[in-house]
């Protein structure tokens, strides 16, 4: 399973269970961990800052699955 964020760059994977589910929560996890989305993430903190009204709608726009390009692998 990878899931990538275009919006901020950021690309996690997880392979290690057979379940998709698990391997698909495993890697939303692991975006979120990674420096190019905590950085997209200051940006748009600090943006609200300066003048968006509400960060967290903000941010949940931009974690709608619409926005995430989510991929899966089955080995033939």
């Amino acid at each position: 399973m990878r899931i990538i964020h275009p919006v901020s760059g950021a690309v996690a994977e997880s392979r290690e269970q057979r379940s998709q589910l698990q391997n698909k929560r495993i890697a939303f996890k692991r975006l979120v961990e990674t420096k190019e989305f905590k950085i997209w993430h200051k940006i748009k903190e600090a943006s609200a800052l300066q003048g968006i009204n509400d960060i967290d709608r903000e941010v949940e726009k931009q974690m709608q699955s619409k926005y995430l390009k989510i991929e899966t692998y089955t080995p033939i």
